[in-house]
């Protein structure tokens, strides 16, 4: 549907992007999708680890199909071995981070602001982004998320202009 709606609208459409529970399921079932629309020039952006304990199959997913993005990536950078092979496979194709701090706050993914995972990826220079998610549901605005990391991790205005900056870079945009 994502490749006809590209075709249908003149480009306006230019990418899928696969998140849900992963409790629920295999994200492997939708490989073949994946593929799909990487042959149809697609973007694609996935949301994982999200949730502790699957890195087993975070990996399997990246070797196979590496995301334009990745949303979430909470436990990506956690000090254990197969986290250690996804955070070099992360590391080494560039994949963009979408941080949504108040998402992770608010379920508890992380503890708070200051531990969140956005420090770690921002102070090893790798692409990241401050996002928001499901703002029906979380009631928060792009402009709280970066009153919160600039707050938690005292960054300054120029910091924070910079970090807005690079996401227009890493956003889908052609």
């Amino acid at each position: 549907m994502a490749a006809r709606l590209k075709t249908e609208t003149g480009g306006l459409v230019v990418g899928v992007d696969l998140s849900g529970n992963p409790k629920k399921g295999d994200a492997r079932d939708f490989l073949q999708a994946l593929h799909f629309a990487r042959r149809e020039t697609l973007k694609i952006s996935l949301h994982l680890t999200e949730v502790a304990g699957y890195s087993e199959e975070c990996c399997k997913i990246l070797e196979s199909i590496p995301p334009d993005r990745i949303g979430h990536g909470t436990h990506l950078h956690l000090e254990s071995s197969p986290q250690n092979r996804l955070v070099d496979m992360v590391k080494n194709a560039r994949i963009p981070i979408e941080a949504c701090l108040s998402s992770n706050v608010i379920t508890q993914t992380v503890k708070d602001y200051s531990s969140h995972h956005f420090k770690y990826w921002y102070e090893c220079g790798h692409p990241v982004s401050i996002s928001t998610d499901d703002k029906g549901v979380f009631e928060v605005e792009c402009s709280d998320e970066y009153l919160h990391a600039g707050q938690a991790f005292s960054l300054s205005k120029d910091q924070l202009y910079n970090l807005s900056s690079a996401a227009i870079e890493q956003a889908f945009v052609e």
